[in-house]
């Protein structure tokens, strides 16, 4: 995430435009074919002063580079984001899905 804002510096889950299709999406930014896309439960964040709703996407990715199409993003094994610096509601959300493959 950008250094200024919300969870400033830290690294979260890619964000979908508003009215973006999550397969062009994904192919443009992160170089990854999608088999699926599942919506999650809406994930309520509060914060001291305000209130946000993330509503998340489970995407599977059928086939992908081992780099991301832009360098603002990059994949992460999951056995790795306890060493990387994640929001606490980002990382209750990955606890909660299945484990796939977790390639590096």
């Amino acid at each position: 995430r950008p250094y200024a804002g919300l969870w400033g510096g830290l690294m979260s889950l890619p964000e979908l435009p508003e009215g973006a299709e999550p397969a062009a999406f994904c192919a443009a930014h992160l170089a990854c074919e999608l088999a699926s896309v599942d919506k999650l439960d809406d994930l309520p964040i509060g914060f001291t002063h305000f209130r946000m709703v993330v509503e998340p996407l489970l995407c599977l990715a059928a086939a992908r580079q081992p780099h991301c199409a832009q360098d603002r993003y990059r994949w992460v094994a999951r056995s790795r984001l306890g060493r990387e610096p994640v929001p606490a509601p980002i990382l209750r959300l990955l606890d909660h899905l299945p484990v796939a493959d977790d390639r590096d």
